[in-house]
């Protein structure tokens, strides 16, 4: 537990662009007896100890506590967070609006299509080149040569183009 619990730390740090503060308890062989005295539940209790500091950069800051009691301490610099989110934009390309536009037609469009007219999808009489997903019913067969299941769902190949 302890292995994963490394990897999901960082991996948060690097991902948020944020200094993480992981915390974990640790419990000596009595406590882990006076839990349960049941030898394969004793284990579960055992080696999940990860106590670490990690800069947005997904650095140990200082080396992790991984059995016994103790505390780890760091100094946080906190310019590290700017550095972290300008090399790394992890809201994406939503955040950049010289990258990404948003447009929106208002004009009043059909709420369902007839299967039978989805593969011959009309171009929009305003736009040249529309670039709607193309769909198309699905006429190949299954691996091995067996023909599509009729389950009654309509099986599709989803193009876009």
């Amino acid at each position: 537990f302890a292995e994963q619990m490394e990897v999901t730390i960082r991996h948060h740090a690097l991902e948020s662009g944020c200094f993480v503060v992981n915390a974990t308890g640790w419990l000596s062989d009595e406590q882990i007896r006076s839990v349960t005295p049941d030898p394969n539940l004793q284990k579960a209790l055992r080696g999940g100890c990860h106590t670490a500091i990690v800069s947005p950069e997904g650095r140990h800051l200082a080396p992790p506590l991984t059995e016994g009691e103790g505390m780890v301490i760091a100094d946080l610099d906190m310019a590290l967070i700017a550095k972290r989110k300008r090399m790394m934009d992890s809201v994406g390309h939503y955040a950049r609006p010289e990258l990404l536009s948003l447009a929106i037609d208002d004009r009043p469009a059909a709420t369902t299509v007839p299967m039978h007219t989805l593969s011959s999808h009309p171009r929009s009489p305003d736009h040249d080149d529309d670039r709607r997903p193309r769909i198309e019913p699905r006429t190949e067969s299954r691996a091995g040569g067996q023909p599509p299941a009729d389950d009654g769902a309509p099986v599709l190949r989803v193009a876009a183009g």
